[in-house]
């Protein structure tokens, strides 16, 4: 009888094998687990950033919306060196353009107030300017303001290109009767300096009417409410209309008057309903109240807004119960050039 020999395994050999149905299953589930954690992550993280950045845009929005009114109401005013104590004030229409129109005239002293505004749903029809303007279905419909003044640079005839310049005398010989000059014309800026002999400098006059308008990219009825501004552009006798900020929705202004001539307020009025301002009352503003509602350009998923917004003498707005998120910024800015001038040692 024969018989074969054992054979044993080299030492160091191992025995292959292939992975059961069990252990494959249980790997693809951990691996499934895996990727939706992190898919979890991601989405959270993406929905985190997208909702950081509708805040971070909305109060972006917000605050240099105030910013840009608080800087032009500051310098409301502003005329060069001439003081403006005696001038009898005009109301001369926001939307005017022809030089003639702009409220300056040499033989009355007359001359446009600073700061000037229509409340709410008292803007005129002929303020055509004013394009696209938001009338919402309920609650205060926004305000507009406009503010004059002068560039802060000086310039000499040569730059005349149709505009309005204002030229201020400093001589002591030059006529009584004509202590400023207001016009486009190059040969009638005729009032000199201290030295009586130098032509005195002139100051390209300017107009800005901020209002909110329905849309962003006007006249597209894109729906997403805008500070926008309505300004004299000289050379071409028109008024340029032009978007500042998204994603504003309203705008409320309170008026602070000073009647005493101390240069401090008195009592604060909306110029409106009860209580409108004359040319003189218009005069006496010192100050500004600024309430300014922003809103989110794209809505928050899972957000209802059901807070509601305090707009000063106006009231208040909301609730909107819609998905954006808003914020109401408020700030009280002093019209440096007519308060300072009346301030008492």
């Amino acid at each position: 009888m024969s018989t074969r020999p054992y054979l044993v395994p080299e030492r160091g050999a191992t025995c292959e094998r292939g992975v059961s149905l069990v252990e494959l299953m249980v790997a693809i589930t951990i691996g499934m687990f895996v990727i939706l954690a992190v898919t979890t992550v991601f989405t959270n993280t993406s929905r985190s950033h997208a909702e950081l950045q509708r805040n971070a845009t909305q109060i972006e929005n917000g605050r240099y919306a105030l910013e840009v009114l608080s800087e032009e109401i500051q310098m409301a005013g502003f005329w060069g060196p001439y003081s403006t104590a005696s001038d009898t004030p005009t109301l001369p229409l926001m939307c005017a353009a022809a030089t003639a129109n702009l409220g300056w005239n040499v033989a009355t002293l007359s001359m446009p107030v600073p700061i000037y505004g229509y409340a709410g749903t008292a803007v005129p029809v002929g303020e055509t300017c004013l394009t696209d303007r938001r009338v919402p279905a309920s609650g205060p419909v926004p305000d507009v303001i406009t503010v004059r003044r002068v560039e802060t640079v000086p310039l000499t005839t040569a730059a005349i290109d149709g505009s309005a310049f204002l030229q201020i005398s400093n001589c002591n010989t030059d006529p009584s009767a004509t202590p400023f000059v207001f016009s486009e014309t190059a040969g009638d800026f005729t009032l000199n300096q201290r030295d009586c002999a130098t032509r005195e400098s002139i100051r390209r006059y300017l107009t800005r009417t901020y209002y909110i308008a329905t849309c962003s990219n006007c006249p597209t009825a894109d729906g997403l409410a805008s500070l926008r501004v309505a300004e004299l552009d000289g050379p071409s006798k028109t008024i340029r209309n032009a978007t500042l900020v998204e994603g504003i929705e309203n705008l409320k202004i309170e008026y602070g008057l000073d009647n005493d001539f101390d240069g401090q307020v008195d009592v604060y009025s909306t110029c409106a309903g009860a209580t409108p301002c004359d040319a003189v009352a218009w005069r006496n503003v010192v100050t500004v109240r600024l309430f300014v509602l922003s809103r989110a350009s794209e809505a928050t998923p899972g957000h209802v807004d059901q807070k509601t917004y305090a707009l000063g003498a106006a009231g208040s707005v909301g609730p909107f119960n819609d998905s954006f998120k808003r914020h109401v910024y408020s700030a009280v800015v002093r019209a440096e050039n007519p308060a300072g001038r009346r301030e008492r040692p």
